[in-house]
């Protein structure tokens, strides 16, 4: 599937998808918007495919009529970049998107993905630095898992995502693949706190308020799961565990919208048949996966995205 703004025109129906804003207090990073830049953006797709608002892209899909040039604009993360920077753009379009939120840090549980994201882009001079200083460090503590990892690395892992350099590709192979979540993120914390910070620190500012959510979805945007506490890799976790990322993210959104949503994106575009059979158990019967690849078969829960890297800016 070719990746790319004209691809809109002949793949179906398809999101947009963005996640890092700056502006308003945000600091720059890698991928991030500006305000003018999101805008441009959208203005560039708009001429290219119907560009619909959620609830219409949302009502379209639950009754089977939306056509093969519907796009949506939807966001990933929960992030309050979003609200702060992008929300004011929607507003003048009068375009209303889906927020895809996941809640754990509501419940006091840290968005590390997010703040080890923030981290590498604030601490070091680009990626590449940080990826020679994540292998040598698991090279250090768990040098045969490092070796092993070395010589089972699949050449074709995340193709569909050419964006990605070897350099990423490696680095989530070994995050997602090859340590578990309590490997990674122990590692992490010693790289944090070589740096002189941690991780209560960065967290500050990240994760979009209960006020925010509540507030997109009074001014008619579409707010949707998106796991509880974001697994890099959430088929990983047993049926039971796969169950309450989705149950108790969606007891979280529904206290704060006084109604259960009925669409979610999947973390990391990962999903199973689990996952799916799930989901339709909870009534979700729309949902997005991350990537443009072709899905033989697809439901309305696999719905593609474009990443916003391969939109315009200017």
């Amino acid at each position: 599937m070719t990746h790319s703004l004209a691809s809109l025109k002949s793949s179906g129906p398809t999101g947009l998808m963005f996640h890092h804003f700056h502006g308003s207090g945000h600091e720059k990073s890698e991928g991030s918007f500006s305000a003018d830049e999101f805008g441009r953006s959208l203005d560039h797709a708009s001429k290219v495919a119907t560009l619909l608002s959620a609830d219409e892209f949302l009502d379209k899909a639950l009754s089977q009529k939306l056509d093969e040039t519907d796009i949506c604009c939807s966001f990933d993360d929960g992030l309050q970049c979003q609200f702060d920077v992008a929300a004011s753009v929607l507003a003048s379009k009068k375009l209303k998107a889906f927020f895809f939120v996941n809640t754990g840090p509501h419940a006091g549980q840290p968005y590390i993905l997010e703040i080890f994201r923030i981290f590498r882009n604030q601490f070091f001079e680009n990626k590449d630095v940080f990826f020679a200083e994540f292998d040598l460090s698991i090279q250090t503590t768990m040098s045969e898992t490092f070796l092993s990892a070395k010589k089972t690395f699949p050449e074709d892992y995340l193709t569909v995502y050419p964006f990605y350099t070897r350099g990423d590709l490696w680095f989530r192979y070994l995050r997602d693949e090859i340590l578990t979540p309590e490997e990674y993120l122990e590692i992490m914390r010693l790289i944090i706190q070589n740096h002189g910070t941690s991780i209560d620190e960065i967290n500050k500012k990240i994760t979009m308020s209960k006020e925010s959510i509540t507030q997109l979805a009074n001014q008619g945007h579409v707010i949707g799961l998106h796991s509880h506490s974001h697994p890099t890799n959430i088929t990983r976790l047993t049926p039971a565990e796969k169950f309450s990322e989705y149950s108790v993210n969606s007891e979280f959104l529904t206290s704060y919208l006084n109604e259960a949503p009925n669409c979610m994106s999947h973390p990391n575009g990962v999903y199973d048949e689990d996952i799916l059979k799930i989901l339709r158990e909870m009534n979700i019967f729309v949902g997005f996966r991350d990537n443009m690849d072709l899905v033989p078969d697809r439901s309305n829960l696999e719905i593609r995205r474009l990443d916003s890297a391969f939109l315009p800016r200017d």
